[in-house]
């Protein structure tokens, strides 16, 4: 299925079938692009919560769970690697992603395999 719809996507708007879609089924093929973009990215976080969880073990011996100056590094990296994106949007999305990473380091118990 994931083929005819990237597929089809590609035949909407590099061919003159474009013409016979009505904007609803336009709709139809770009939801399902997204739909398929955000599977990618749960697949990505699920990757970064496990990454966490490897590193919460290595911090067991007394190292410290937060890296205030890291986790500002990485926020700027971001919004100037992604000018396209909004800074806020960006801060919001990474300081969840970030609260979420501490908490598996801490906890250090994680239904991420």
């Amino acid at each position: 299925m994931r083929f005819f719809i990237t597929f089809f996507t590609f035949f909407v708007y590099w061919t003159p079938i474009c013409a016979f879609l009505t904007p609803s089924q336009k709709i139809f093929v770009l939801r399902r692009q997204i739909d398929f973009v955000d599977n990618k990215i749960c697949h990505l976080i699920e990757t970064r919560m496990r990454l966490c969880k490897q590193i919460g073990n290595l911090k067991k011996n007394n190292l410290p769970i937060e890296d205030p100056a890291r986790e500002a590094k990485l926020l700027n990296r971001l919004v100037i690697d992604h000018p396209s994106l909004s800074p806020k949007l960006i801060e919001e999305i990474w300081t969840s992603l970030l609260e979420e990473s501490k908490n598996i380091q801490m906890e250090n118990k994680l239904p991420y395999r």
